[in-house]
């Protein structure tokens, strides 16, 4: 159909249903890639509270570090008998800093393996391993207790710790 000036309004319409459809579709994927970045973001979110919670953790135990009398308020505190609290409380964080790097996903078991077997050569570090091992394992069950498998063999007593 043309009118007087030559122009095809079939044509015209066509294209224009063409520019629809594309836009429709453009459209959907913006809508995707909004919600894509939603996803993104809450996982950022959830990874940062994580991360300051830990830090927060570790700036208690610190405290703890500097003066060791502050461990009464964490209740019985584990440690091998006759050492030093703030020992403890450091090699604590030692191992913390390795389950971090597993969970992060910063360093992977192999890599820890390393820096354990490092560790491993220090007694005090195998006599601790050896009176919380259960307790670590108890705090990190299923996929989290990969990194108490590999503390256990590197560090001495394997630990005894339930599935979940």
């Amino acid at each position: 159909m043309l009118d007087d000036d030559g122009r095809d309004w079939e044509r015209l319409s066509l294209i224009g249903q063409s520019y629809g459809a594309i836009s429709a579709v453009l459209a959907a994927a913006a809508v995707v890639a909004v919600a894509l970045t939603l996803i993104l973001q809450q996982r950022q979110i959830r990874d940062a509270r994580r991360l300051a919670i830990r830090q927060f953790h570790t700036n208690l135990l610190a405290m703890a570090i500097e003066d060791p009398e502050l461990l009464q308020a964490w209740g019985q505190f584990h440690q091998p008998e006759g050492t030093a609290p703030r020992l403890t409380v450091y090699t604590n964080l030692v191992l913390n800093y390795f389950v971090l790097l597993h969970q992060t996903g910063t360093a992977d078991l192999d890599e820890i393996r390393l820096h354990l077997k490092f560790m491993a050569t220090s007694e005090w570090a195998r006599n601790y391993w050896e009176s919380t091992a259960d307790i670590w394992a108890t705090a990190y069950s299923g996929k989290s207790g990969e990194i108490v498998d590999v503390f256990a063999q590197e560090l001495g007593r394997p630990a005894q710790r339930s599935e979940t």
